[in-house]
């Protein structure tokens, strides 16, 4: 019993720190999910990456990383492609410097953040709850899961591993900080901040890091630092970094249809912001053609039709998410007009019974709770509030697969 309490405290019971078969066993781990990708290495450069990575000269050119590197270029803006996402734009242009252009080099990589993430997540449950083993069954889930594939396979997607990485990095650099005193909790609160920096300038997906520390601190209070002042304090930090994301990421790139404009092409082409290219004195680069709006584009225009799609489309992310087949590269939601739709209804139900088990079990399986209640907040970014254009992907589904594969390994723990 006094253990089981100290693992829902979220502190470590005695023996749960390293050892050799433990870290064995991460290694394994790591081991064990870039073997798995072992096949693809030479596979060539498949759909976005042919315009994204190897349709670009900037990324190819081992020079240019000095430039993504350099700070004067998160102040002023850099007219390339993706410059909103420059730690993914370095890890390109860091496999050309190492590889030359072999499209085993860029693969390896990708490989090898994902099996990083797939440790990162036995890590984190391990961290919360104190145990080893659900901790170690999650990553096994994750590294193993299909429904990867395309954010591993496609270099341009690998976006999602970096954003999780530092994602989780945070929240474990954040609880491990708050559980020390003096230099060594200011060092760590301090490597937090710039992991969650690093995180957001992967993909904008992380700008739910305040409500994932909020959640973490609620489910695992620790056992240092007023809960009330700590769970305040990390939504007040992360907020912060969060609205200074926003400032950078609005004057840069986006994407245009015949018909429509992401949010932040639509702020950037409607208000003077500072940092604009104008205002550097930089030549724009030519424009590429609109291209047509997508068969569904009306959910731009119709807010019923946008909620009622993806209100479908969560139907389909929550079956995915628990059984991933059938799989596919590209995906064109049918647009839903009816109220009384089956998918639509089901999703919502769907979702309402997966927040109701996390209520459930919050206090009985924690870590399970935490992990469904991660699953959903990470698909906030990708639930069309903000209107994005791919309403639905395999690679939206990487981040909240994390949470359902915490919540598997702590049921799979306590039903063992």
């Amino acid at each position: 019993m006094a253990a089981a309490a100290r693992a829902r405290a979220g502190s470590a019971p005695a023996g749960s720190g390293p050892s050799a078969a433990r870290v064995a066993a991460l290694l394994a781990l790591f081991v064990g999910a870039v073997a798995l990708y072992a096949s693809t290495l030479k596979d060539p450069p498949v759909w976005d990456d042919h315009t994204f990575v190897f349709g670009q000269p900037f990324l190819l050119d081992c020079r240019n990383l000095s430039k993504v590197l350099s700070p004067l270029d998160y102040v002023r803006v850099l007219p390339e492609r993706n410059s909103a996402r420059p730690v993914w734009q370095a890890s390109i242009l860091a496999d050309t410097c190492l590889g030359g252009g072999d499209i085993r080099v860029y693969r390896l990589t990708s490989a090898y953040w994902h099996a990083l993430g797939a440790v990162l997540v036995a890590a984190l449950g391990w961290a919360l709850t104190g145990s080893f083993a659900p901790g170690l069954a999650a990553g096994i889930l994750f590294a193993a899961d299909p429904l990867h594939t395309e954010p591993v396979d496609i270099l341009t997607f690998r976006t999602d591993l970096l954003a999780l990485a530092f994602m989780i990095g945070t929240i474990l650099l954040w609880r491990e900080g708050w559980a020390r005193a003096g230099r060594r909790r200011a060092a760590l609160l301090a490597a937090a901040a710039l992991a969650a920096a690093l995180a957001l300038l992967s993909k904008e997906t992380a700008v739910v890091l305040p409500l994932l520390l909020l959640l973490s601190d609620a489910l695992f209070p620790p056992p240092a630092a007023p809960a009330r002042a700590r769970r305040w304090g990390s939504f007040a930090v992360c907020s912060a970094l969060v609205l200074g994301y926003l400032v950078f990421r609005a004057p840069r790139s986006g994407y245009v249809t015949a018909g429509h404009s992401d949010f932040f092409s639509e702020v950037r082409e409607t208000v003077p912001l500072p940092g604009s290219r104008a205002q550097q004195g930089f030549v724009r680069p030519p424009e590429l053609p609109r291209p047509q709006d997508p068969p569904w584009s009306r959910v731009y225009r119709d807010p019923a039709a946008r909620f009622l799609t993806m209100s479908r489309v969560f139907a389909s992310y929550l079956r995915l998410l628990v059984w991933p087949h059938p799989l596919q590269g590209d995906y064109a939601p049918r647009v839903v007009d009816s109220w009384t739709d089956p998918g639509a209804l089901a999703g919502w139900l769907g979702w309402l019974a997966v927040l109701a088990a996390a209520w459930l079990l919050r206090r009985r399986a924690p870590l399970a709770s935490f992990g469904l209640g991660w699953a959903a907040i990470t698909l906030l970014p990708v639930s069309n509030l903000i209107a994005i254009y791919n309403l639905q992907a395999d690679r939206y589904l990487y981040a909240p697969s994390a949470g359902v594969c915490l919540a598997a390994g702590a049921l799979l723990w306590a039903w063992g």
